[in-house]
């Protein structure tokens, strides 16, 4: 079944890895560009808390529901109101149909 329209309420940007060379040229800086983005539903699948160590660390894990495009690759980060998750393995064209993709998602542990 396909997604209807007013289901995509979120703005979603796909980051793409990029190294540019530092003002001097010496050093290969790391850093994101937008490669491209769309509309999506974000959906909250599970989230809780485990200890590593002497802390505490929260955990969380989401779905994105974006219509079908063959350019999404798990190597892409994925910016939503400000936060930037990655993308946890392959997209997943459900129904086989490339109607939409499901995309799950973890918050990102580097900036």
């Amino acid at each position: 079944m396909a997604i209807a329209a007013g289901e995509l309420t979120k703005v979603v940007k796909f980051l793409e890895p990029q190294r540019t060379r530092s003002a001097g040229g010496a050093n290969a800086v790391p850093g994101d560009v937008v490669r491209f983005w769309t509309w999506g539903r974000l959906t909250a699948l599970s989230a809780g808390e485990r200890v590593v160590g002497d802390s505490v660390q929260w955990t969380a894990t989401y779905e994105l529901t974006i219509r079908y495009r063959p350019d999404v690759s798990p190597d892409m980060r994925v910016l939503i109101d400000g936060v930037t998750y990655e993308i946890d393995g392959p997209a997943v064209d459900r129904d086989g149909m490339r109607r939409d993709l499901t995309i799950v998602l973890h918050p990102a542990t580097r900036a």
